[in-house]
């Protein structure tokens, strides 16, 4: 199963969950990543990452995996004033709360960057937003 490819895409993400209480909460605190679990599938053989087993013909070996995020793939910028989450889609990778919620309202709001990965070259723009999964972590899942 193939990761789920980012092109460079800013999101104002504002999804209201139900807690126990009653209140609706934001998932997303508008000011870090706290919260959110990362995902990188691997990088580019032009990327410049040491430390990272590389094949013979300088092929990544693994996946960044979960937690790593040495390209800044995730990150909060200011977008039209705003604080927002971007992705900038140099390695395939996903971002999913760290904990499980429900009875929720998604509304954000995306907007599309200008350059494009090599990983990207072949479709014109590829990004997607799954909600309500299931972790698959413990399963082998890669």
């Amino acid at each position: 199963m193939s990761p789920l490819r980012f092109v460079p895409v800013v999101l104002l993400l504002t999804a209201p969950a139900v807690f126990a209480d009653g209140a609706w909460r934001a998932l997303w605190n508008g000011r870090d990543l706290s919260g959110w679990t990362t995902w990188l599938g691997r990088p580019e053989p032009t990327d410049d990452l040491p430390g990272f087993a590389r094949s013979k013909d300088g092929r990544f070996l693994e996946p960044l995996g979960v937690g790593q995020d040495p390209l800044r793939v995730f990150s909060v910028v200011t977008a039209d004033g705003r604080p927002a989450i971007r992705i900038s889609g140099q390695v395939p990778g996903t971002l999913s709360t760290s904990r499980p919620h429900g009875g929720y309202h998604l509304r954000l709001q995306f907007k599309w960057g200008d350059k494009k990965w090599p990983h990207q070259l072949k479709s014109l723009r590829d990004s997607a937003i799954f909600f309500h999964g299931y972790d698959l972590s413990g399963m082998g899942a890669s």
